[in-house]
């Protein structure tokens, strides 16, 4: 999903045209996911599944779910959420962080 929304974004900035041939990946990710049958105009359906999938990939962070017991709890929002946001590729790690040696 990221691959698409990085694609159309960079189409958006070149004026650059959809190669169709993305179409049936687009397909296959409403298909995979489950998600309701997106707009017909390529650009504006990978916006949408992509803000979906953000959507409930935030969601899914904030239940905590315990096999154990059978139970699903849902969590408050931590006030730090650097690592939902790592895990969800919409934040990067800090460069000190990243290269230690």
């Amino acid at each position: 999903m990221n691959l698409l929304k990085s694609y159309v974004d960079i189409l958006e900035e070149s004026g650059g045209s959809f190669d169709e041939s993305y179409l049936p990946l687009i397909q296959w990710v409403v298909d995979d996911a489950g998600f309701p049958q997106p707009d017909k105009n390529p650009k504006k359906a990978i916006k949408s599944l992509s803000n979906m999938h953000l959507e409930w990939n935030k969601k899914l962070s904030m239940l905590d779910v315990n096999s154990h017991e059978g139970k699903i709890d849902q969590k408050k929002p931590s006030k730090n959420m650097q690592l939902p946001a790592l895990l969800l590729g919409i934040a990067t790690m800090p460069s000190n962080d990243y290269n230690r040696t």
